[in-house]
């Protein structure tokens, strides 16, 4: 009787360590998900704000042009 209630139990006992298991590589797989699109917005958002510094760098060097032009005159 021992050993069939022992056999249930390691079959009941894998059957729930399967299913941690599987939930655990789920969570897992989320949070690298989530990782990676944190990722991918940061980056993003570091490629606009150089993009915005460039410009206002860019738009800095022609009002400098401007200004010196009428230096000049």
């Amino acid at each position: 009787m021992s050993e069939m209630l022992a056999a249930v139990d390691l079959a009941e006992w894998r059957d729930r360590l399967e299913a941690m298991l599987a939930a655990r590589r789920l969570r897992c797989s989320r949070r690298a998900a989530d990782r990676a699109s944190f990722a991918e917005a940061r980056r993003r958002g570091l490629e606009a704000r150089q993009a915005e510094r460039l410009a206002l760098l860019d738009r800095e060097a022609a009002t400098a042009e401007v200004v010196a032009g009428w230096a000049r005159r």
